[in-house]
């Protein structure tokens, strides 16, 4: 009788080593080697563009709403959060702006159709058209800024700006100064100025709606993040090649502060006028600092890198962007809530650290298991009813996109 129960012990010993938490097994994700772009259009959606797909997310019923594939997309990329330089789309609530194939394509998100498109004033030495290099949207004023690169001679060119009257796409003036590339374009302030960034010709400056004149400019500065004005529109933030996150005053471009790890490289950033957050990726760090007294508060290991940082809806949360992954934390305590996986054709999985998830049907298979032996395997028929649990997932979602916990 002894040696039957001892046997019955062991069986089931074994058998809780077998049942692992499940992961995303990573030779089943999308092809692409590159971080995708993403940001926050909204309370509700989530766009981001991986491999040759644009994908739009419904945070309140977590789920694929559209996944476009265009064979022509894979020639080009974005990134609004400012990891890279050019940025070929822009989008608010409820419209896409994308530069492709030498035209600029106007899309309805709610539809997923698009309205129309315009053909961009930029060519190349045999005549074809070309894309815009950046674009940014402007809700408050109505506009759309874009930046270009065009052939001025042979082999020689130059970087304007055009900004255009939403939704007419009237070309209202065009800027000239920057001698590279231009990386960033910050939000228009007040309907009187905004500011552009190049980090090829190494300069941050500020321009007149107006007139088209530059106000000011600040040299030999190396920017390769987006740049982020304060609420109030007194200040502008933005990372340096040389490590550090700095904050000028937008009236005179002064420097009033900055922030930094010595000898770690900040790859983005983000803040609430609060606290600002630097993510240091080689070394799975978060770094967060008080906003007014530029003080480090905390250093925070992470379970996995993040490339580019932005706030969900609801603040406490933190989506970090790495390869191909997006991974949702809680503040303050970086608590690893969530993590969304693209997978081949548009297919999805949405996982929480302890293994409950909800996936398309196609994706269940890339769902792996450990078992005591160290062999990865699928997911059994029951262990797949355990795991599957998409109103727990749905129950974390509504909490990221939740209204009533918007300050910190």
């Amino acid at each position: 009788m002894k040696h039957i129960i001892l046997l019955i012990l062991l069986t089931l010993g074994v058998w809780a080593q077998e049942v692992g938490v499940p992961f995303v097994q990573s030779n089943t994700l999308s092809g692409s080697t590159r971080d995708f772009s993403s940001f926050v259009l909204n309370g509700e959606a989530l766009l981001f563009e991986e491999n040759e797909h644009l994908h739009l997310w419904n945070f309140k019923n977590f789920s694929l709403n559209e996944c476009l594939v265009k064979n022509d997309l894979k020639n080009y990329y974005i990134d609004v959060v400012g990891s890279r330089w050019f940025n070929t789309l822009t989008a608010n609530t409820n419209t896409m702006y994308l530069s492709l194939n030498g035209r600029v394509e106007r899309w309805d998100i709610k539809t997923w159709k698009k309205i129309d498109e315009f053909e961009t004033p930029i060519y190349d030495k045999w005549g074809n058209r070309e894309n815009f290099d950046i674009l940014m949207i402007d809700d408050d004023s109505h506009k759309l800024i874009a930046g270009s690169s065009e052939l001025a001679g042979y082999e020689h060119f130059v970087y304007p700006l055009y900004l255009y009257d939403l939704p007419s796409m009237k070309v209202l003036q065009k800027f000239y100064g920057h001698k590279n590339h231009i990386g960033a374009i910050s939000k228009i302030i007040d309907d009187k100025y905004f500011f552009s960034a190049s980090s090829g010709d190494e300069s941050l400056r500020k321009w007149d709606i107006k007139t088209g004149n530059e106000i000011n400019s600040i040299k030999n500065i190396k920017i390769y993040t987006n740049l982020q004005l304060s609420k109030d529109n007194k200040f502008i933030k933005f990372a340096e090649w040389d490590q550090n996150i700095s904050v000028y005053t937008v009236d005179d471009l002064k420097l009033t502060r900055s922030f930094n790890v010595k000898n770690k490289n900040i790859l983005s950033f983000l803040d609430n006028d609060k606290s600002i957050y630097g993510s240091i990726p080689k070394d799975k760090l978060i770094v967060e600092w008080d906003m007014k007294t530029g003080q480090e508060i905390r250093r925070t290991a992470m379970l996995r890198s993040a490339g580019s940082l932005m706030f969900a809806p609801n603040i406490q949360y933190i989506i970090g962007q790495r390869g191909n992954m997006l991974t949702f934390w809680s503040l303050p305590n970086y608590k690893e809530t969530i993590v969304l996986y693209p997978i081949n054709n548009c297919d999805w999985v949405v996982i929480t650290p302890d293994g409950y998830f909800n996936a398309s049907e196609d994706a269940i298979g890339s769902i792996r298991i450990q078992d005591a032996n160290g062999t990865d395997r699928t997911l059994t028929p029951q262990e797949i009813k355990k795991f599957k649990q998409p109103k727990k997932i749905q129950a974390i979602l509504n909490d990221i996109i939740s209204t009533n916990k918007m300050e910190k």
